[in-house]
């Protein structure tokens, strides 16, 4: 079979109530997958996803600029429920609080990241500048950040509180560490609560595009089960999404290989609990030419999953183009989270069993 995916689009997929319908189909080398709308009465306007080991889907709802960023729980059964965010509290630094209490502030997309131990990390932007930690017990408190403006001089092996940030990109590793993708390089905080610079330099880009030391800037990041951090690094060559992307992977000791490499622009990656990366790839030229592709480990193309299509409609289910946003998230079973960046909606991709 081909690896350009084929699309099947029920009568009303073309619309806002496609949930309600059978799903669309996408034939693809590794079978057939189903796309649904998760929560579509939600009203949730969706920006970062993670997925947690229970297989919740949690949402970093930016549908608020009063109220700030809400993060939502999404469990298996499509239950909604608010678990941070929303509150009046914005003075919050080393104090731990309840999370539903808090004021979190939000640029764009909003940026989450969930650990082994289930523990959730945001980025909140606001006046701080900071990560704030979510956990299973509902109490919120500040791991890094909280000082003011990201533009700062930054300083490495201090403590991650003292050490203003931009936390743009976020993931953390089982050994319990966390990663915060900051302009042009990756800062890890430690267990003990010391930030490091792990890959590149937050103040200092890369000169040389072929460099493995030094980042052109950080577009995403996520780990693998081995706990290797794999980084989205792309130069836009002062025109913006034009330039190359390539995706790095990272050894817990610090050693940089090269993944992959594109003109193309990397969104989105995440990866399963095998160790497959899925990237979601878009023609900056054609923003109707956006693929979802599988990674072996190894750096092995698998499947084209969705996308190739020219075709392009804003209320579509994103499988023709799937012209997707920086956010791609898969659980234990195999399906994967992601949101069109048109309409900001939450959507499953479901493989067959």
């Amino acid at each position: 079979m081909s690896m350009r995916s084929r699309m099947v689009v029920p009568a009303c997929a073309l619309t806002l109530l496609a949930a309600v319908c059978a799903g669309v189909a996408v034939a693809s080398v590794e079978g057939v997958w189903t796309a649904r709308r998760v929560a579509p009465k939600a009203g949730l306007i969706v920006g970062g996803v993670a997925v947690d080991s229970r297989n919740n889907v949690l949402v970093a709802d930016t549908g608020s600029l009063l109220h700030g960023l809400r993060i939502r729980r999404v469990t298996p059964a499509g239950i909604v429920n608010t678990i941070a965010g929303g509150g009046p509290n914005t003075r919050a630094h080393e104090e731990t609080i309840k999370a539903t209490q808090a004021m979190i502030s939000h640029a764009d997309d909003g940026v989450i990241a969930v650990d082994r131990k289930n523990d959730i990390f945001v980025g909140d932007f606001g006046s701080f500048r900071r990560v704030v930690e979510i956990t299973p017990d509902g109490m919120l408190k500040t791991v890094a950040g909280g000082l003011g403006s990201g533009n700062q001089t930054k300083r490495n092996g201090v403590p991650a509180l003292s050490e203003p940030i931009s936390p743009e990109h976020l993931a953390a590793d089982g050994l319990g560490n966390l990663f915060i993708g900051d302009h042009f390089g990756v800062l890890k905080v430690d267990p003990s609560g010391i930030v490091h610079y792990f890959v590149g330099d937050p103040e200092k880009p890369a000169t040389n595009p072929k460099s493995l030391k030094l980042l052109n800037r950080v577009y995403g990041l996520a780990t693998a089960p081995n706990n290797d951090l794999y980084v989205v690094d792309g130069t836009t060559n002062g025109r913006a999404q034009t330039g190359r992307y390539r995706l790095l992977k990272v050894k817990p000791s610090g050693s940089v290989s090269l993944f992959l490499r594109s003109k193309l622009i990397f969104r989105g990656i995440a990866i399963d609990a095998r160790g497959n990366v899925y990237a979601q790839v878009e023609n900056p030229k054609d923003r109707g030419d956006g693929v979802l592709e599988k990674f072996s480990p190894a750096g092995k193309l698998l499947a084209r999953i969705a996308g190739g299509s020219p075709s392009y409609h804003p209320h579509a289910p994103p499988l023709g183009n799937f012209f997707a946003s920086q956010t791609l998230a898969v659980d234990t079973r195999g399906n994967i989270f992601y949101t069109h960046a048109e309409n900001v909606q939450l959507w499953r991709l479901s493989p067959a069993h």
